[in-house]
């Protein structure tokens, strides 16, 4: 089974004992913090470590997809109950999303200057996934929903956001 492992210098660090995956790590200092979900009664339970030590973030049918650590916070992000979802220091936020979004999730964040970023993907009614960006819980839609896209990272420099992700190409929508 999977087991979630971070790589120190190409030393293996075992996080934890159970069926689990590492989707995201974030160095402060001689701190490490990594993002991922631990398998717990059937189901994937969102979790985050500091150090090797194991937190579970919240129950059965949630996702813990990218950490990130700013201004003495623990930020991580993903999804509970199909809900894009933002843990601050273990408390979780869902936030907001376009009208007529059934499921949402969140797979990067990233903060700068006091600001807290996230991208990920919101599923409309009668149309395709859209791409998504948050900036302090606000969100924009990068897509139309005419296509099927996501966003998978988020970096900030400046006064620039950039979003890296997916959209699937249509002839003549350039």
């Amino acid at each position: 089974s999977h087991v979630a492992t971070i790589w120190k210098n190409g030393l293996a660090i075992p996080l934890t004992g159970v069926m689990s995956y590492a989707k995201s790590v974030y160095v402060n200092g001689s701190d490490f913090y990594v993002a991922g979900r631990e398998f717990d009664l059937a189901a994937y339970c969102a979790s985050s470590w500091e150090n090797g030590k194991a937190t579970k973030l919240a129950a059965r049918g949630s996702y813990a997809e990218s950490v990130c650590f700013h201004a003495n916070n623990l930020y991580v992000a993903g999804s509970t109950q199909n809900k894009a979802t933002l843990w601050k220091n273990g408390a979780a936020v869902v936030l907001n999303f376009p009208a007529g979004a059934g499921k949402s999730e969140i797979h990067s964040v990233f903060a700068d200057s006091g600001n807290i970023y996230t991208a990920g993907y919101a599923a409309i009614e009668n149309k395709s996934n859209v791409a998504v960006s948050w900036k302090n819980g606000a969100y924009t839609q990068l897509t139309d929903g005419e296509t099927y896209a996501g966003a998978e990272s988020i970096y900030v420099s400046g006064n620039n956001t950039y979003v890296a992700g997916y959209d699937t190409y249509s002839p003549g929508k350039e």
